[in-house]
């Protein structure tokens, strides 16, 4: 199952409104995650992403992480918000768990203008968890390049095709995208041993002209197994 952390805190005018905490874990996958303790993998990384809904109120402006452990501060240095998403990533072996987490949205003259809050975290390290068993589950094209497309052309077709070589189903939990510019026209259910199965997604390039663009789709499987897809384009 994956978990969505979402933090709205009051503002200071226009600024940051949404923050996500989530794991990379090898052989596990990514996944977001609420707050609170949690056994991973050696290798393992935490991310902290800020997003807005407000592009142009904070499009080039600084944001800072702060995590707080036993009252000592821990200040990460302040990363550019691009294209309204930012994102902070560091290994549990230097920092396994915090208190609390601040992201500060700063101006040019480093005044804090907006603030968001998240809760606890902690990770235990366990060397005998073992990598993922995909079982015979592959992705025909884990990244799809769709090349050069045009912003006013409509929205284009995305076809990631799966195959199970196993002798069991697989089971679909869910099938999320990561961006609201990528439909998804297929439901969650079973992929039958010795099958394949079709993922049929639609790009709306609207509002992307000029860029060149990548995009994830993430499914979840039984025993909380997570497959990321993607597909990438250059929008004329």
């Amino acid at each position: 199952m994956i978990l969505i952390f979402v933090v709205m805190l009051s503002m200071f005018g226009d600024g940051l409104d949404r923050a996500f905490i989530s794991l990379s874990m090898p052989g596990i996958g990514y996944q977001i995650i609420e707050g609170g303790n949690h056994t991973v993998p050696p290798g393992s990384e935490i991310h902290i992403s800020a997003r807005t809904t407000k592009r142009g109120a904070v499009y080039g402006r600084d944001i800072t992480l702060i995590l707080d452990k036993d009252g000592r501060e821990y200040l990460f240095p302040a990363k550019r918000m691009e294209h309204g998403s930012v994102f902070f990533t560091w290994s549990l072996d230097s920092i396994p768990a915090f208190d609390k987490a601040r992201l500060l949205l700063t101006n040019h003259s480093d005044s804090v203008i907006s603030e968001l809050a998240l809760g606890a975290f902690s990770a235990t390290v366990d060397s005998a968890m073992g990598l993922m068993d995909q079982r015979g589950l592959f992705p025909f094209e884990q990244t799809i390049t769709l090349g050069e497309i045009q912003e006013v052309g409509g929205a284009v077709p995305v076809v990631f095709t799966l195959v199970n070589k196993s002798d069991r189903e697989q089971l679909i939990r869910s099938i999320r995208a990561t961006c609201g510019c990528t439909s998804i026209f297929t439901w969650n259910e079973g992929i039958e041993p010795n099958s394949y199965y079709h993922i049929y997604t639609f790009f709306d390039p609207r509002k992307y002209g000029g860029q060149s663009i990548e995009k994830k789709v993430a499914l979840t499987f039984d025993h909380d197994r997570v497959l990321i897809l993607s597909y990438t384009a250059d929008v004329k």
